[in-house]
């Protein structure tokens, strides 16, 4: 319990980091920082705003030294290798594992269609809490189907500049979903993922409007199992 409450803390304060993170960085950007300022203030007050500017990438600097600093306790950047066996996903230190493994495939899908989102650790805390019970007792199709409703209820992407369409995380779900079933079920193999991401990517675009309605509460849990189960084999 200690330990879950721990990690709980953890994953909180991770969060509430790195959106303190991109909020810097996007002030530190000349472009963005336009965007977010008054209309008259940089034509009215250049040099002030470029004081501001460079203060918030002096801070963002800072940042980067800190998290470097704490690198071998905060992975910031993991490097996604594609799904182990769904099997060693069970119990605690599965648990752990399949967060982490999640972790990395949402940020490397979420680096090419939605970069301006970071994260909610705790909000995939919960979303691989929810499928751990499911383990070895589901096949792909089904799996793939409850991680995808379960990411898009949780929906852990977070959008800090609000300029990211709602379609495109509901995409980066499908695909994750997707690269899960196959990878994770030996579809495919484990190193062959990462070479998957981008056509995921647009087989999730393709069938997004076919496979959002079946996300809706009320809707036959086996009918999105079985269109997921088909995409899986497209993929695969």
């Amino acid at each position: 319990m200690f330990s879950s409450a721990r990690k709980e803390l953890k994953d909180n304060l991770s969060d509430r980091i790195r959106g303190l993170r991109c909020i810097v960085r996007a002030l530190g950007s000349n472009e963005v920082r336009s965007r977010l300022a008054p209309t008259d203030f940089i034509g009215v007050l250049p040099a002030v705003d470029r004081v501001v500017g460079k203060t918030f990438r002096t801070i963002d600097g800072i940042m980067s030294v800190v998290e470097s600093a704490a690198g071998p306790m905060y992975p910031i950047s993991p490097t996604f290798n594609g799904f182990q066996q769904v099997e060693k996903y069970g119990r605690t230190q599965g648990i752990q594992r399949l967060q982490e493994d999640l972790y990395a495939g949402l940020k490397a899908l979420a680096s090419v269609k939605s970069p301006n989102s970071i994260i909610s650790k705790r909000k995939l805390s919960s979303v691989a809490d929810a499928l751990s019970m499911f383990v070895d007792k589901m096949s792909s199709g089904p799996f793939a189907a409850q991680l995808l409703f379960s990411l898009n209820r949780e929906n852990p992407l977070v959008d800090l500049t609000g300029e990211q369409q709602e379609t495109d995380a509901k995409i980066v779900y499908i695909a994750l979903a997707l690269l899960f079933g196959a990878s994770a079920f030996s579809r495919i193999e484990q190193q062959e993922t990462v070479s998957l991401l981008y056509d995921a990517l647009l087989l999730a675009e393709a069938k997004m409007d076919a496979i959002t309605p079946l996300l809706n509460d009320g809707v036959a849990p086996g009918l999105l199992a079985e269109v997921v189960e088909m995409q899986i084999r497209h993929l695969a």
